[in-house]
């Protein structure tokens, strides 16, 4: 579920806002598959035990002439795996805080926008099970993406 909003706070000036609510426990059980025999009563399958998130994002667009927006904003996006009994290392999610900033130019029926966020992980454990390690995670991450589009 997600509700956004737009206001423009002055000539120049846009604020946007988005809070999410995703419903991450129906995923639960990830069924492990292998082709090799087990032995009886085993087996692969991986319970996340994933509770529902919140994402909470705000940002703040600036439109700097005809052609040009500039934007930037941040984001809180809680992690779905809140236990490190069930946090596992193919998953080793945790609370994440974005920071990113962006522009869009503009001219005719084209548009380009640029965008880049770096992501901070809060530090996560997992417990040793169903073949991982215990280990200890310090994450960040770093995304870039560029967009072309054409209006008819």
């Amino acid at each position: 579920m997600i509700l956004s909003g737009y206001f423009k706070t002055a000539e120049q000036w846009a604020t946007t806002a988005t809070i999410k609510y995703t419903l991450w426990h129906r995923f639960g059980v990830f069924p492990g598959k292998t082709t090799a025999p087990l032995p009886s009563g085993k087996n692969l399958d991986v319970d996340y035990r994933w509770k529902d998130a919140w994402n909470f994002a705000l940002g703040e667009d600036y439109y700097l002439n005809d052609n040009w927006t500039l934007r930037a904003g941040t984001a809180y996006d809680q992690t779905p795996s809140r236990s490190n009994s069930f946090r596992s290392n193919r998953i080793p999610d945790t609370d994440r805080v974005w920071l990113s900033f962006g522009a869009s130019y503009q001219k005719n029926n084209y548009q380009v926008d640029f965008g880049y966020a770096h992501l901070f992980f809060a530090h996560g454990k997992t417990r040793a099970s169903k073949g991982d390690a215990a280990a200890k995670y310090h994450s960040y991450s770093n995304m870039v993406g560029m967009n072309l589009q054409y209006k008819f």
